[in-house]
């Protein structure tokens, strides 16, 4: 099993502690770029990942992950800690401006 693997409460072994880690974030704001060609599929910026079949693109609610609510990822979505944004360029290609944006939006309260 990789490490990714037990990020994600995937296998045997399941940690709690990982679930309650994340319920202690107040928020995430996850920004896909639109044209980015480091994460591919970018639906990966907004929890997504390809289906087993290698071709078929699961948006996050779709997951594994999400539906059995392996990390937590869908108790932080029902609680609306997880916030949606994108940017028109690459990969981490963004305007300080858009950067202050999301902080204002997002964090500051």
């Amino acid at each position: 099993m990789c490490i990714r693997d037990r990020w994600n409460n995937e296998g045997d072994n399941v940690d709690p502690t990982i679930n309650a880690n994340f319920a202690k974030v107040k928020r995430w704001a996850m920004v896909k770029a639109l044209k980015d060609t480091m994460i591919y599929p970018n639906d990966g910026e907004w929890w997504g990942c390809f289906a087993a079949d290698g071709e078929t693109r699961l948006a996050m609610n779709q997951t594994e992950w999400y539906t059995k609510d392996l990390f937590g990822l869908k108790t932080a979505d029902q609680a609306g800690k997880i916030l949606f944004d994108t940017s028109p360029g690459d990969h981490l290609q963004f305007t300080q401006e858009e950067l202050y944006g999301w902080v204002d939006k997002y964090f500051l309260e």
